[in-house]
């Protein structure tokens, strides 16, 4: 899969820029950057740090932002590259001045114009929890040369953008930005495809009743998105997998980056996912 030029002349934005000159390129200074960018009528900011490819991408949930990583993204800065960024009106960037619904297709739009800012470059692979994982499915269906690699920590789905779901939840609000919820399930189902990408699907664990079962079977369904895929339930993990059970993400990290690397399918769930805390789901 060949490298993604960028348009971008440069990081047209006000940031701290760190070109490690001279330096190691397994160095931990290599290729840091932190900063905003315009992405079209407002500025995203967001931070890179480590070195090595593919780039790791994280997108985190409705109304969270880079901070919700955390406990992830330094692990996996000390084997490639990792960034993370807040969309408008969360954490270090600034509220769209447009106050209209956008869609999750606008989101994706914008993350890949701040990955174009920040002469990000292919191939990355893409981490999104929850609402962040709309995201980045729709990136990867767009941009099949620029993504090699998915992983979904407890991802939400187009289901809950219609019937029932659509009917009986309150508005969503991402940082002062309302979702266009109609719009966005069109969207999603759109991509139902993913060839045979790398991909991880992480559910959580802690849920019970009609709500278990029914997440349970959109999570399941997630994981057909690609021929290449592993779906792996943590057990005593809530909605938020990333700081419940951080080390069953930093495996799924490694081992979809891994898989990108070598051009060879994943490995089965057993062996990436080694951990009590981990229950295997067959396909």
């Amino acid at each position: 899969m060949g490298l993604r030029r960028i348009r971008a002349a440069g990081l047209a934005f006000v940031a701290v820029v760190v070109v490690a000159c001279g330096s190691p390129a397994g160095s931990p200074s290599a290729n840091t950057i932190e900063g905003r960018s315009d992405v079209g009528g407002h500025e995203l900011w967001i931070s890179c740090t480590g070195s090595g490819s593919p780039t790791v991408v994280f997108d985190a949930g409705l109304g969270n932002g880079a901070a919700a990583w955390s406990l992830v993204r330094p692990a996996v800065a000390e084997t490639t590259r990792a960034c993370a960024y807040d969309r408008a009106g969360i954490g270090q960037s600034p509220p769209r001045s447009d106050r209209h619904a956008v869609s999750v297709g606008v989101m994706a739009d914008e993350l890949i114009r701040l990955l174009d800012a920040a002469r990000i470059e292919g191939p990355v692979v893409l981490v999104g929890h929850s609402y962040g994982g709309m995201i980045v499915r729709l990136v990867a269906g767009r941009h099949p040369d620029l993504v090699v690699g998915l992983v979904l920590v407890d991802a939400a789905s187009e289901h809950e953008l219609e019937g029932e779901w659509l009917a009986k939840d309150v508005d969503w609000v991402d940082g002062s930005t309302l979702i266009d919820r109609p719009t966005s399930g069109v969207e999603l189902a759109a991509v139902d495809d993913l060839g045979d990408i790398p991909l991880v699907v992480l559910s959580q664990g802690q849920t019970s009743g009609q709500f278990a079962v029914e997440w349970s079977r959109f999570q399941a369904e997630l994981a057909t998105l690609s021929s290449n895929s592993v779906h792996v339930v943590a057990r005593a993990s809530g909605h938020s997998i990333q700081h419940d059970a951080p080390d069953l993400v930093t495996a799924a990290i490694a081992a979809v980056v891994h898989s990108a690397r070598e051009g060879t399918p994943l490995p089965s769930c057993g062996q990436v996912f080694t951990s009590a805390g981990a229950q295997c789901r067959s396909r």
